[in-house]
């Protein structure tokens, strides 16, 4: 006959990805090896599933694994504060540059033209003046190549500038070792 016994530990918040952490730690461990049959969650409740009944330090022992594995309440917030962080980064950058009084893009798409502008200027092929489109689709004239190099930095300037605040927030919410010192990193960009 077999049977199925199960130990649920809270576990609050507690992602799929997780789960999998879990079942190979607790496996690895000599004593679940031969009792294991599988590690569920719900988002509130991990559930462990054995063979057998678990004595009480083998339910103490496996609570405390799962409990090493799961992530803390700071490590889910600062997971948060993150993904708010580089989502942020990127609205900046999409809102575009500034040069010559007019808005540019800095979609995806416009900072590899940009830099195809760049590298063919450096080849030797571009043609002055230049046109080029602003953000509200109207005609630029880039002059000269001392205006096209001016032209790319504010591009150049304005995507590493965004990265680079975000950097600084993401490491200072990466070594917040409070929820009190991650709540003090505000992104203020």
């Amino acid at each position: 006959m077999n049977s199925e016994y199960k130990i649920n530990i809270m576990a609050k918040g507690l992602e799929n990805a997780h789960l999998h952490d879990i079942h190979d730690a607790i496996e690895s461990t000599a004593s679940f090896a031969d009792v294991l049959l599988g590690v569920s969650g719900d988002g509130e409740f991990i559930s462990i599933l054995t063979t057998r009944e678990l004595n009480v330090l083998e339910k103490i022992e496996s609570v405390e694994i799962a409990q090493s594995v799961t992530p803390s309440e700071l490590d889910i917030l600062k997971c948060l504060q993150l993904f708010k962080i580089d989502a942020k980064s990127q609205r900046l950058i999409s809102n575009g540059f500034s040069h010559g009084g007019q808005m540019f893009s800095l979609s995806l798409n416009a900072q590899s033209n940009w830099n195809a502008l760049l590298t063919i200027h450096l080849a030797g092929m571009l043609a002055f003046p230049h046109n080029v489109t602003t953000k509200d689709d109207h005609i630029y004239v880039i002059a000269d190549a001392v205006e096209l190099v001016a032209f790319i930095g504010a591009a150049m300037g304005t995507v590493e500038s965004h990265l680079e605040s975000g950097r600084a927030l993401k490491t200072a919410t990466n070594n917040a070792t409070t929820v009190e010192q991650l709540i003090a990193v505000v992104d203020n960009r």
